[in-house]
């Protein structure tokens, strides 16, 4: 079962059109948010040893009707700035479970411009595959992939999946200018408005993370361009220029001209079967077809600014993560995959992030942790008076993958690109 919400508000002008505003809710009735976020270590313990909100699945067979969604959380009805209207954005996300948290994650990034595309594992059951459709039915620019693969843990499908939305997205008639790819337990860190300010400072380079692989490659694949026939539609390669592979996490910014290009320039047949060896083969293919640029990828960002031996790492924006062995400190002690379990304790340390999106958030281990991302988000957008927004949008224009492209404008022919990194990047 939901819980119920409390202190409503009223709303004015385009968002508002068409709605009951009296569904409007800002605060979680349970939880006081405000509290959480100022890091009240006394509050936080107390509230952890009555014990977290959780919620399952399993706590209920219904499938709710487009009225109870839209009861349960409050979805404008147009843009709700020119600014917004202007820059639409796609969501490509891949889901297996966590319904309810779901509904409440889509709420929390919904705009009516923007276009958002689940793809559903095969695996996963009726009942979630039956809710995610109802979900899609009751809001025009939210679709499920009509291609479904069996994902799993070790990045098998993930990437076919990812260019399954982008294939739905494109097909829709809309003008997005960039796409996400999201995974289920992905949150966002900041408002549509923010998005698309951020967004617009990239000036179509793509974020995506960039890594050394480091693993040995079988003898018996062939890395060359011609044999990988990545490019059939194109006469650059002849003799035997081969992909060189980089790493980099699945969530990635991409722009448009991007995943056009991924969908119908690259044949991808063979490159992802060779990486269906590989046990994070979903960490290879788009950090791999963004650095090489011997392929030419739209916003694409030069491989050898890779720099072995050194943390000096580009900057990369996507997803907020914290791992094993990073200096942020995991303050819920709980993780999964060696990824920490995000709760009340870290939404002091999410609350000013610079990157678009964090993980993870388990509904069924702290869903008030994310009930409480989704309330900062509904009161910054619209109550900005009161919570003014805290992006500082000079650090995305000097991101290097911005650097580079402004660059590459206006470089004489043959001149070489001086590498620049970060010396405190975000991971």
């Amino acid at each position: 079962m939901m819980l119920l919400l409390s202190k409503r508000i009223f709303l004015n002008g385009p968002a508002s059109e068409g709605s009951n505003l009296e569904e409007t809710a800002f605060l979680f009735q349970h939880l006081d948010c405000s509290r959480i976020f100022a890091g009240d270590e006394k509050f936080i313990a107390d509230i952890v040893r009555k014990g977290r909100t959780v919620i399952s699945d399993f706590n209920t067979t219904e499938i709710s009707d487009c009225s109870d969604i839209r009861r349960r959380y409050f979805f404008p009805r147009g843009p709700l700035s020119d600014e917004e209207k202007q820059f639409p954005i796609a969501f490509a996300i891949n889901v297996y479970q966590d319904y309810n948290y779901i509904e409440l994650a889509l709420s929390a990034m919904y705009s009516p411009q923007n276009q958002y595309c689940y793809h559903i594992d095969a695996k996963s059951d009726p009942l979630f595959k039956n809710r995610m459709k109802r979900l899609s039915e009751c809001f025009p620019n939210v679709h499920i992939s009509p291609e479904a693969y069996s994902v799993d843990s070790r990045g098998f499908n993930t990437t076919r999946a990812f260019l399954a939305c982008f294939r739905q997205l494109l097909a829709a008639n809309a003008a997005w200018k960039y796409a996400l790819t999201l995974q289920v337990h992905d949150f966002p860190l900041h408002t549509n408005l923010e998005l698309v300010r951020i967004l617009n400072k990239l000036q179509g380079s793509n974020d995506v993370e960039l890594r050394e692989w480091k693993h040995p490659m079988p003898k018996w694949m062939s890395w060359d361009f011609v044999d990988l026939n990545i490019l059939p539609n194109s006469n650059l390669f002849r003799g035997k220029e081969a992909l060189n592979i980089s790493k980099g996490s699945v969530a990635t910014s991409l722009s448009r001209a991007f995943v056009e290009f991924a969908v119908t320039s690259i044949d991808s047949t063979v490159l992802l079967k060779q990486l269906d060896s590989f046990t994070i083969a979903d960490e290879i293919f788009f950090a791999t077809i963004n650095h090489n640029l011997a392929l030419n990828p739209p916003g694409g960002y030069p491989g050898k600014c890779l720099l072995k031996g050194t943390q000096l790492l580009k900057p990369w924006i996507s997803r907020f993560a914290i791992w094993e062995g990073y200096k942020i400190k995991c303050r819920s002690k709980q993780w999964r995959h060696t990824v920490c379990l995000l709760g009340m304790e870290d939404l002091s340390t999410l609350s000013n992030r610079k990157e678009l999106f964090a993980n993870k958030f388990f509904p069924t281990f702290d869903f008030g942790a994310a009930q409480c991302m989704h309330e900062l988000l509904f009161n910054r957008t619209y109550l900005p008076q009161q919570y003014p927004s805290q992006v500082d949008l000079t650090y995305y224009e000097n991101l290097a993958s911005v650097k580079y492209l402004q660059w590459r404008a206006g470089a004489s022919q043959g001149e070489q690109y001086n590498c620049s990194y970060c010396s405190d990047c975000l991971h």
